[in-house]
C-alpha cells in the first residue's frame, strides 16, 4: 500500500470537516490547498464510503457524518484507493516471474511484511487521535 496524493487529500478533507460544520467543496479545497477538481473527486469517494453527507441547494454543502474516533487512517486510504500495494508482485494473483513454482522470493516476502506493518499502523490510528481533538 502506498499513499497517493489523493489519499492525502482525503485525510485533509476530513480534517477540514472535523469542526462539524457544513462547508462547500470549494471552501474545503481552499482551506486545505487542494485543487478543486481533486477535491470534488475525493469528496465523492468519501461520500460513497459513508463518511460525508452531501446537501444540495443554495445553502448546501458537505458535512462529516461519521465520528472522528471511529474513522481510522486506513479507512480513509481505502475509501480513496481501495486496492494499493507497495509492489504489484505481492498482490495475491501475481506470481513472481523470477521464482515461478520455487520458494518465495525474498523481496516479495519482505515487501509483504512491510505492507502488513503499514496496514496495521494505519488501522491503529483514528482521525481523532491524529488531530488530537
Amino acid at each position: 500500500m502506498y499513499l497517493t496524493n489523493e489519499c492525502e487529500y482525503g485525510m485533509r478533507v476530513i480534517r477540514a470537516l472535523s469542526d462539524g460544520d457544513m462547508h462547500t467543496v470549494k471552501e474545503v479545497a481552499k482551506i486545505e490547498s487542494i485543487p478543486v477538481p481533486f477535491a470534488y473527486k475525493v469528496v465523492e469517494k468519501l461520500n460513497k464510503a459513508g463518511y460525508l453527507a452531501n446537501y444540495r441547494g443554495r445553502s448546501g454543502g458537505i458535512r462529516l457524518v461519521y465520528q472522528l474516533d471511529k474513522i481510522t487512517l486506513f479507512d480513509v486510504v481505502t475509501a480513496i484507493d481501495s486496492e494499493r500495494h507497495v509492489k504489484k508482485c505481492i498482490r495475491g494473483e501475481n506470481v513472481c516471474p523470477m521464482v515461478g513454482d520455487k520458494a518465495a522470493c525474498k523481496f516479495h516476502t519482505e515487501l509483504a511484511r512491510i505492507q502488513q506493518v503499514l496496514v496495521d499502523e494505519l488501522k491503529s490510528r483514528t482521525i481523532k487521535e491524529v488531530l488530537a481533538i
